[in-house]
């Protein structure tokens, strides 16, 4: 069977080019069992919507899959809406966090969607292209939901994959492009996360399916791959994509110095990043990862007052994103730092604190050549804690198509939310465009000037 997996998230110039491992997964577990896959990523080809549908139509394929973000969901159904409009019949499935919590809203509303799966999806998707190919019934294939006879049915959930070595390595045909574009391959050595932060849908979306939410790959399955790509495309960069890179408590600490010890055995010299939470963070641990190649850490700090972190159920106190922090510095670790400057019941001297820590962390996150990623607000996911918190409050606004909005209490903070708005929507535009326009015209005087 023919199979396309598109990633339909838009080219852009702020985000590093990075292969979907997501759908690389996908598609190498589908390979192995004899069908053929092309893998479409607008990211890395730089492909408008009307070349995503034109590329899809190409392709001639008999199953086409998406996976979804919330972000990126209203281009999808226009790729979706497009391909139908030009006599493409061909089964269309969703998956992904926006289309397992949406998925009966989805299914009732875009009559061009056919299946949905919930969950991990390798298994499920693979059954599903089975029984296309076969013309065998959908109703035993665990974590899909489908229409049938305009009722919209929901197969039982389907365990999570408990042993994550039985996974084929993903696909990596898009992994030259990527190197080609200044990108660094991605790992995944985890899935799912221990933690419960009330704004993340990590928890609830593996929690619905039996089994633990987090599992790891073991050391030597990981370091074999790495060894087969730096054999392979001659590159020492990874970054780790997983959610949580520790394990929890001491067998967390363990796996993580078996992995360095690992990459020393095996003399392989590469450099390497994770996200972690600030609690796993300890000097002699990270001490020991640097020397093995460990290069950058992301960590969630998200709110300088313990308020936040509360609010967020971090299950982290001030103090300890202060020592995380000073540990990183001090051995002169490379970090990006992530914060929500605020929420529905953020207060102005909340948001002055914010402020305050960030313009403190400036100089230091420039020292170590370091990153701050900064939302304005907290966004309310379906799926998450805080959106059912706001939901029961009768708080939220909008819908799973433009996505959900709360007003905040304090009346300075929408303020100052509405100048942020203006300034990121209508004057960076502006001044970007004459900025680009001022460019034109000065290359055009210097062209005029050149001697012929």
């Amino acid at each position: 069977m023919k199979i396309v997996l598109v990633d339909p998230a838009p080219p852009s110039k702020i985000c590093e080019p990075y292969e979907h491992l997501g759908l690389c997964y996908l598609s190498s577990c589908l390979t192995r069992e004899g069908h053929y896959v092309r893998i479409i990523s607008s990211v890395l080809e730089s492909l408008s919507i009307s070349g995503i549908i034109n590329s899809i139509l190409a392709a001639k394929p008999q199953l086409i899959g998406f996976s979804l973000k919330e972000c990126f969901a209203a281009r999808a159904f226009k790729i979706i809406n497009g391909i139908r409009s030009r006599g493409c019949n061909a089964p269309v499935v969703l998956g992904g966090h926006y289309a397992t919590f949406n998925q009966f809203e989805i299914l009732r509303d875009f009559s061009a969607v056919n299946f949905i799966v919930r969950g991990e999806g390798e298994y499920t998707l693979n059954e599903l292209a089975a029984a296309i190919d076969s013309g065998n019934a959908f109703e035993s294939i665990a974590g899909l939901s489908f229409r049938r006879n305009g009722s919209i049915m929901e197969n039982p959930e389907r365990a999570k994959i408990a042993d994550l070595d039985t996974l084929p390595y993903p696909d990596r045909s898009q992994t030259p492009q990527v190197l080609q574009q200044g990108g660094m391959i991605d790992l995944s050595g985890s899935r799912g996360c221990y933690a419960n932060c009330s704004f993340c849908s990590i928890q609830s979306f593996y929690k619905a399916s039996a089994g633990p939410n987090y599992r790891q790959r073991s050391v030597k399955n990981i370091v074999d791959e790495i060894e087969r790509l730096v054999e392979k495309f001659g590159r020492h960069q990874f970054k780790f994509i997983d959610d949580q890179f520790f394990a929890p408590g001491n067998r967390g600490k363990q796996q993580a110095r078996e992995f360095a010890d690992e990459l020393f055995r095996r003399q392989l010299k590469i450099s390497f990043q994770f996200s972690c939470r600030v609690s796993e963070i300890s000097r002699d641990l990270m001490a020991h990862l640097k020397s093995a190649g460990l290069s950058r850490v992301f960590i969630g700090v998200e709110s300088a007052h313990q308020r936040g972190l509360d609010t967020f159920n971090k299950g982290t106190t001030v103090e300890q994103n202060r020592r995380a922090l000073d540990t990183l510095d001090s051995l002169g670790i490379n970090y990006i730092v992530a914060m929500i400057l605020t929420d529905a019941f953020t207060t102005w001297d909340e948001l002055n604190q914010n402020l305050s820590f960030l313009d403190q962390l400036k100089p230091r996150v420039a020292r170590v050549g370091g990153m701050l990623s900064v939302e304005r607000r907290l966004t309310p996911h379906k799926g998450t804690p805080i959106f059912n918190t706001l939901k029961n409050m009768n708080r939220l606004k909008g819908n799973y198509k433009t996505g959900y909005r709360y007003v905040a209490d304090d009346v300075r903070i929408r303020l100052f939310l509405s100048v942020w708005a203006m300034l990121e929507n209508v004057c960076l535009p502006v001044f970007n465009y004459f900025k680009m326009r001022s460019k034109r015209r000065k290359h055009t005087l210097k062209a005029s000037f050149q001697p012929t």
